[in-house]
């Protein structure tokens, strides 16, 4: 007799998924996954199991490509309004790849689903900046909006600090500090808190944002949708897919931090003050953003070539 998906247990159905999904929570915790990782797993998997229950799919091989596909089409029922790009699409097939890896060790399941489902492939615009008339554009796309005030200070923000957009979605009014430029970000990726700074240019952008808040506490949320609901990293890509697609540039929120950090580099800032604004745990991913082309290694050989310096110390000490 053919063995069944319930047999082989290559599927899960939703009733299963949605214990598993707590299950796998528990494991998360245990392991010590930051509290935005866990916000993040939980989200996702909350998202695939309202589209299967939509599609009257299971959790099986059939039912997470339908899911990926929905993503990709900017299907309502997937969540999501507009297709989305092939990075998010495989950040979503990772989450749910290693929520299948967990179900096999824990025997519920026998095969994982996305084993051999290949990830999309990704434009590497994580290594592109943008350039000064490429980033006005945007400010000036996002200046024409019907949230024109909210959305130049966010995008102010985001180009000005280079923090995730977790964290910018996350502000609260209170964390913000006009007159010091400084803003805290309560919850970064490792869950640690820590101060960034922002410049005369972005101060103002924030101010003009905030003396329109009439009537919100400074426990509330500094960016918030039309609903008066607190901005999330997906409402900010909407809003980066209009402003981007208005300027006819190619940017996502990702590209604003890494705008920012790479001039900041390229501008002599110190690594590590880079890193501390960043929030990297490490020196070395932050310094994965400096782009030093071929003039600017030029440049700084001008004064700085080593036998150049030994040449002119010693005509001194002659």
């Amino acid at each position: 007799m053919e063995n069944t998906p319930a047999d082989s247990r290559e599927s899960l159905d939703l009733a299963m998924l949605c214990r598993a999904r707590v299950g796998w929570m528990l494991f998360g915790e245990e392991k010590g996954w930051s509290p935005a990782t866990v916000f993040d797993h939980r989200t996702w998997m909350a998202r695939i199991q309202t589209f299967l229950e939509k599609r009257a799919l299971v959790f099986d091989r059939e039912g997470c490509r339908a899911f990926l596909a929905a993503l990709r089409a900017g299907d309502r029922d997937a969540g999501c309004r507009a297709p989305m790009r092939p990075a998010s699409v495989a950040h979503a097939q990772r989450i749910l790849k290693s929520f299948c890896s967990w179900a096999v060790e824990e025997g519920l399941l026998t095969v994982s689903p996305l084993a051999r489902v290949p990830l999309p492939k990704i434009a590497d615009d994580r290594k592109r900046i943008l350039t000064d008339d490429e980033l006005e554009a945007v400010m000036q796309a996002a200046s024409n909006g019907r949230c024109a005030v909210r959305d130049v200070a966010l995008l102010s923000f985001l180009a000005d600090t280079g923090v995730r957009a977790a964290e910018a979605c996350g502000l609260l009014i209170q964390d913000v500090d006009l007159q010091g430029r400084r803003a805290v970000i309560r919850r970064s990726k490792g869950g640690d808190r820590r101060e960034v700074s922002f410049g005369a240019t972005c101060a103002r952008k924030l101010w003009a944002l905030m003396k329109t808040l009439t009537g919100r506490g400074e426990h509330e949320h500094l960016f918030q949708t039309e609903r008066g609901r607190p901005f999330t990293p997906d409402t900010l890509r909407q809003l980066m897919d209009r402003v981007s697609h208005d300027a006819g540039v190619r940017a996502h929120a990702h590209m604003l931090r890494h705008s920012a950090a790479t001039r900041l580099l390229q501008a002599n800032v110190n690594s590590f003050v880079v890193q501390r604004q960043l929030g990297h745990k490490s020196i070395s991913t932050t310094q994965k953003y400096a782009h030093l082309n071929a003039s600017a290694v030029a440049k700084a050989y001008e004064d700085a070539a080593p036998l150049d310096v030994m040449r002119r110390t010693r005509r001194k000490g002659a």
